[in-house]
């Protein structure tokens, strides 16, 4: 979590050379928050790079389904740089469902192999 104007950030080490698809995660523990992300590649799918969680002000407890732009993002075309690398932020949002704001809620990701690399002659190993 992170609050105020203060970023978060996350690195990914490593990856293969390729493209991906990259889901972020971004709800907290009454869904009436959300996150705002940025990555160092790719683009917002549908426009939404900053997931606003639907509860109102008093809160509803956990969300129970996967909603784009509500609580999760996802980045498609994503790529690592040349040592591997794909990089990101998140910070807060002011969640207009809720009228809350000042807090950024990052629970994970998920990296999605999509094609390799047309300069790599193999898939990557899972």
């Amino acid at each position: 979590m992170v609050s105020g104007a203060t970023l978060g950030t996350f690195t990914l080490s490593s990856v293969p050379a390729g493209t991906y698809n990259l889901f972020l995660y971004g709800a907290n523990y009454d869904g009436n928050r959300g996150a705002a992300f940025t990555v160092s590649s790719g683009v917002p799918l549908g426009g939404f790079s900053s997931a606003l969680n639907p509860n109102g002000a008093g809160g509803g407890g956990p969300l129970t389904t996967f909603v784009l732009g509500g609580d999760y993002v996802e980045f498609t075309g994503v790529t690592p740089d040349g040592s591997g690398t794909i990089t990101g932020t998140w910070g807060a949002v002011s969640n207009p469902n809720s009228g809350l704001s000042g807090e950024g809620d990052f629970n994970g990701l998920q990296l999605q192999f999509v094609a390799p690399s047309p300069n790599r002659r193999h898939w990557p190993s899972v």
